[in-house]
């Protein structure tokens, strides 16, 4: 489809609302392209090429190939085509994904990497048309000769795409085939949430930023105390100043491009750990408060006029599978005690449930060492998860030499296990863990003995991206990694198996309340190692029950993951805070 994109793209607003409104579509199959308008001609010609586009989407005997066959599902929608849920898709952008998670996926990018050229024109029409899109107001307005050719080009592009990706993705085998299927699955359950979009409290959200603009002034008004001069510690020239000039602290790491002082969020994190001075409180208040206050004016911008934001969902664009957003993105709202910040902005205040529901998140449980225990393969720790015991506990044991404390359990023994597990040193471990390098080191090859696939884990991945360029999870994507970044190659797997996990629960559970809750309950939102939903209120007790207990069942049974899962259910009837 062409659409005006009049602020967009924007497929699931209403057209009224500058939603996405379709002037052309183009048709493609081994005879050849057609291309239709639908806002020129008679109004007998428009009507017929309306029907022809229904009756092609409403038949699911014709399978569907599209480039973000997602995009098109959605704005057909909006504009009276319904696409049956029973349709057969493929998807030649999440084909490429499948194959390639490093590169970029456009048709133009594409074609040229592949075939050698952008189109059978012989011209870089993309640029044309969009340089005419500016030129003239809208798509809608190039002059209909230009775009024709466009659209017959993007139809070539696409049958040319279908033909060569598909068939490579099947070559990988049955594994890798089936993860494709899993993505395409997606589609369904990530349009629905998309369109239903999530609620804002515009209020609240405002009394978040004013509240933020005041915390920046405070600390404005304290650094100008401090140093006697205005300075904006958002400028990197000004804070270098600061530090290194007027403070005279060490450079800790300079710029590889620019040859100047490093003054990012873990360079100030280091700095104010081996210089303690008041600077870096003010420092770290300023990047939280400020940060803070962009993102949620990012919310207040894309809120529709009723009240909802309909975030762009990507199933498969990060280098790990994992699902990104943007328009705003909602894939950095973390929980605030999770928060990897000193001074955390409760931004999922500003989230509420639609009227007459209630809010609930499901949250995997522990899955970060499940999936470790899971991909390494060490079947004592599998067999400790499965027996329902506490794998962190037991390398506590191991870490302080039999008894620790509940702190120890919470924050340095446990990081100290991640540490093992992602390939950290052993002197690098024993520091984490707080305990001398002498002593913690027949610990360390006790776990070692105990647990050789964890210990093993990451070494061994690495060996595998230095030999073939990157490595293949469980679910059989290839994933590409530089060999410069080989020692994130653990960090990319365990993220990569939970975004699948997480996936396929959407889809799974997104079945199973359409079937038996449609219009009680909803999935509004994925995030992360969560998902949340709208449950209305007039569901009686048993009902509540029986719908938690459904969604349970879904998320924590994932074919193909052989260690159990489990997940926790907070409600809220206020806010997702």
């Amino acid at each position: 489809t062409e659409t005006d994109m009049a602020i967009g793209p924007r497929p699931w607003l209403p057209i009224e609302e500058g939603g996405d409104k379709i002037f052309s579509y183009s048709i493609s199959d081994a005879s050849g392209v057609g291309v239709y308008r639908v806002d020129r001609g008679t109004a007998r010609e428009r009507a017929i090429n309306w029907e022809r586009l229904r009756d092609i989407m409403a038949d699911t005997a014709i399978a569907k190939s599209a480039h973000n066959a997602k995009y098109e599902i959605a704005v057909s929608a909006t504009n009276g085509v319904i696409v049956p849920a029973e349709t057969v898709w493929l998807d030649t952008m999440i084909a490429s994904q499948e194959l390639r998670n490093d590169g970029r996926h456009g048709l133009e990018r594409l074609c040229e990497e592949l075939f050698g050229f952008t189109t059978t024109l012989g011209r870089n029409i993309d640029s044309e048309i969009h340089d005419m899109a500016v030129e003239y107001g809208g798509f809608h307005r190039v002059p209909e000769k230009e775009m024709y050719d466009y659209q017959i080009a993007d139809g070539q592009r696409g049958w040319m795409l279908t033909e060569f990706l598909i068939p490579k993705v099947k070559a990988k085998g049955r594994a890798a085939w089936r993860n494709y299927l899993s993505e395409i699955a997606t589609i369904t359950p990530t349009e629905a949430l998309q369109r239903a979009g999530v609620m804002i409290d515009k209020h609240r959200a405002m009394a978040l930023i004013s509240g933020c603009e005041g915390e920046i002034l405070r600390v404005r008004e304290q650094v100008f105390e401090m140093f006697g001069e205005w300075i904006n510690l958002g400028s990197t020239q000004q804070l270098s100043d600061i530090l290194f000039r007027r403070l005279r602290l060490p450079v800790l790491r300079y710029k590889p491009k620019t040859g100047a002082p490093d003054t990012t969020a873990a360079v100030v994190d280091d700095m104010a750990e081996r210089f303690p001075h008041p600077v870096f409180d003010l420092i770290h208040r300023h990047r939280s408060y400020t940060k803070g206050k962009g993102i949620v004016t990012g919310y207040i911008r894309e809120t529709d006029s009723h009240g909802r934001v309909h975030t762009d969902l990507q199933s498969n664009v990060a280098l790990t599978g994992r699902q990104s957003s943007k328009r705003p993105n909602l894939q950095n709202v973390s929980k605030r005690e999770k928060a990897n910040v000193k001074y955390p902005i409760p931004a999922r205040s500003c989230f509420v449930p639609d009227p007459s529901c209630d809010l609930y998140a499901f949250d995997y449980s522990g899955i970060e060492l499940r999936l470790i225990a899971f991909a390494s393969g060490d079947e004592g720790m599998i067999s400790i998860i499965r027996s329902g015991g506490d794998g962190h506990d037991t390398a506590c044991r191991i870490f302080y030499g039999g008894a620790f404390t509940r702190e120890q359990r919470k924050s340095s023994g446990k990081n100290a296990h991640f540490a093992l597990a992602y390939g950290a040193g052993m002197a690098q471990i024993a520091v984490t863990a707080c305990v001398d390098v002498a002593t913690f080191r027949p610990r360390h090859d006790e776990y070692r003995l105990r647990f050789p696939g964890i210990a093993m884990f990451s070494s061994s991945l690495i060996a595998e991206v230095n030999k073939n360029g990157g490595i293949t999870p469980p679910f059989g994507r290839f994933l590409r990694i530089p060999r410069a970044l080989a020692f994130k190659s653990a960090n990319y797997m365990i993220q990569h198996i939970a975004a699948v996990i997480l996936k396929r629960a959407e889809v799974a559970v997104h079945a199973y309340l359409s079937s038996q809750w449609s219009g009680r309950a909803w999935l509004i939102l994925p995030v992360h190692d969560e998902l949340v939903f709208n449950v209305h209120r007039g569901l009686t007790y048993d009902e509540r029950v029986r719908l938690l207990h459904g969604i349970r069942e879904r998320m924590i049974h994932i074919d193909g993951v052989s260690v159990p899962l489990e997940v926790d259910a907070e409600m809220s009837g206020t806010t997702w805070a």
